[in-house]
């Protein structure tokens, strides 16, 4: 399974949502709407490559209870190290399970929880919840390794009138974590990664 259906599976750990068109990232709005997304593209602030933040770095640790049965979506085996989930259901209930190794599920949990944390902290570093986060695959790199990146938006609607961005990316990548150390534990085994954090402008067109 490529790590782009994952971690659309992955969604009931942490709600997942939809991706722009330039990037494989879970959009997750900070000011939580929840509003489906226009037609939208990213714009890169360098050659094919987002900014890497250079704040000062950032910790998180989140231990998950693995309760009996699926109502939790996951049960982990410890005796082979691997996690099976519910990738869908059907009526409120189990209809289609996916598994896989505990340390690649938990890469992705690290990367779900590190984008928790910068979230959190980025808001207080710039007094300002106008950003919006996700995880991902890094722009042009290894899909193996997850980041989060943050971005502000420039809107353009039916009438091609342009937004204004809440504030430059330059300001986002200068107050943003550089990276969070991330730390996830099930049945006291754990993961964990350190998670790239990168900044980036996009443009939503309106549909």
């Amino acid at each position: 399974m490529r790590r782009r259906t994952i971690l659309a599976a992955l969604a009931a750990s942490v709600p997942l949502a939809g991706c722009g068109s330039d990037a494989a990232f879970d959009d997750e709005p900070a000011n939580g709407s929840t509003d489906p997304p226009p037609t939208q593209s990213f714009t890169r602030s360098g050659p094919g490559t987002a900014l890497r933040c250079r704040g000062e770095p950032v910790a998180v640790e989140r231990a998950i209870t693995d309760e009996s049965g699926y109502d939790d979506d996951i049960e982990y085996f410890a005796s082979n190290e691997t996690v099976r989930f519910v990738a869908r259901r059907s009526g409120g209930d189990p209809a289609w399970f996916e598994t896989m190794p505990f340390d690649e599920w938990g890469a992705i949990q690290c990367a779900e929880a590190g984008r928790d944390r910068v979230r959190t902290v980025t808001a207080e570093r710039l007094n300002t919840q106008r950003f919006e986060v996700r995880t991902g695959d890094p722009p042009g790199g290894d899909a193996s390794q997850p980041v989060v990146t943050l971005s502000v938006t420039t809107r353009i609607g039916p009438d091609g009138q342009r937004s204004t961005p809440p504030f430059p990316v330059a300001r986002l990548a200068a107050n943003a974590p550089q990276s969070v150390d991330a730390t996830v534990s099930v049945e006291g085994d754990t993961v964990s990664r350190t998670i790239p954090v990168y900044a980036a402008h996009r443009t939503i067109e309106a549909g």
